[in-house]
């Protein structure tokens, strides 16, 4: 996937994984800050796009963010939300989860006009390609030629050598006869 690697939105399962997080962190009113286990328990299992939710997390601080320690999750615009006297944050509206799913999907959509904005560039460089490979084998085919076409010249010569020799010895013999 080196293709996609600066595209974290355009690999598989993506962006359905992001929004599945956001909702989970976003709406939940338990927990602000998730542990792994805990989100996989939550979502039914793994994401599709990673090998667990923190990786989605990682791959979009534009969303998410990690505590201190390292081993919690917190949606990125819930943690500015101030805690309570409990140490909870409120959980976002549902206008405002939407608006960040909305947003996640914005980026998805650029992200994915970028790649073939991009993408004119593999025709040219497929031509040029094609281009040198056929430039190369040309080359090499008329050398090759070149060469048996050299072999034939002297082949060529030396049969009219022969004709010649041939020829002449003839004509000794008919001037010896005389």
């Amino acid at each position: 996937m080196t293709l996609f690697s600066k595209y974290e939105y355009l690999k598989q399962n993506r962006l359905s994984d992001v929004i599945r997080l956001i909702s989970v962190l976003g709406i939940d009113d338990n927990y602000s800050f998730r542990k792994n286990d805990g989100l996989t328990k939550t979502l039914n299992g793994k994401p599709k796009s990673a090998k667990d939710w923190f990786e989605i997390a990682t791959e979009h601080p534009e969303f998410f963010k990690f505590n201190v320690a390292g081993d919690s999750v917190v949606l990125l615009f819930r943690s500015l939300v101030k805690p309570d006297l409990n140490d909870k944050r409120e959980p976002l509206s549902i206008d405002q989860t939407q608006k960040l799913i909305d947003q996640a999907i914005t980026l998805h959509d650029k992200q994915i006009a970028r790649l073939q904005k991009n993408s004119f560039l593999m025709p040219i460089i497929t031509a040029i390609i094609a281009s040198l490979t056929t430039g190369i084998i040309a080359y090499f085919t008329l050398k090759s030629n070149n060469e048996s076409i050299k072999n034939i010249d002297k082949k060529v010569d030396n049969i009219v050598l022969m004709m010649k020799q041939n020829s002449n010895s003839e004509k000794d013999k008919s001037v010896k006869k005389k």
